[in-house]
């Protein structure tokens, strides 16, 4: 049996992990990414207000990203829709993969919500356009413990 231990929504535009290089310069998208991590974290503390130790059962995330729409969208219908599915799809359409978006939030969780990465046995992520009005996107992460259970399956 799974139960949900943490649920909670960071607004903001999700970014995707970035590799780093030692000896070179943190590049723009590094720094992105990093004030997104903290970002998630910070949310984590402000919704849960509290700080423990991280958890240490086999866990199942499930992640949905959210991203701000360009300005370059069609305002009109259908051609909004139609440009916002071709966009979210199509290669090389500066939209992240979800994977690399899904590995910058499950790093953040890392050592401060899950104790490392190799706990989780399950997870689902997801991508879209945030359709609120005004908005300027968000992601929304939920992490499920298995009861009694370990990163193992056992």
């Amino acid at each position: 049996t799974r139960q949900t231990i943490f649920h909670f929504t960071v607004e903001g535009p999700p970014h995707p992990w970035v590799s780093q290089h030692r000896r070179a310069a943190r590049s723009p998208g590094f720094l992105a990414m990093q004030s997104y991590q903290e970002l998630i974290r910070a949310t984590f503390l402000n919704t849960f207000r509290m700080r423990g130790p991280p958890l240490v059962d086999a866990v199942v995330v499930a992640m949905w990203f959210c991203l701000p729409i360009p300005e370059t969208c069609p305002k009109r219908e259908p051609r909004r829709s139609e440009w916002l599915a071709h966009r979210l799809k199509s290669p090389g359409r500066a939209v992240p993969d979800v994977d690399n978006m899904g590995k910058a939030a499950q790093d953040a969780l890392q050592g401060f919500l899950i104790e490392n990465d190799s706990q989780v046995v399950h997870q689902s992520i997801a991508k879209g356009w945030d359709l609120r009005p005004g908005c300027g996107g968000y992601t929304e992460i939920a992490v499920a413990a298995r009861a009694g259970g370990s990163a193992n399956g056992a």
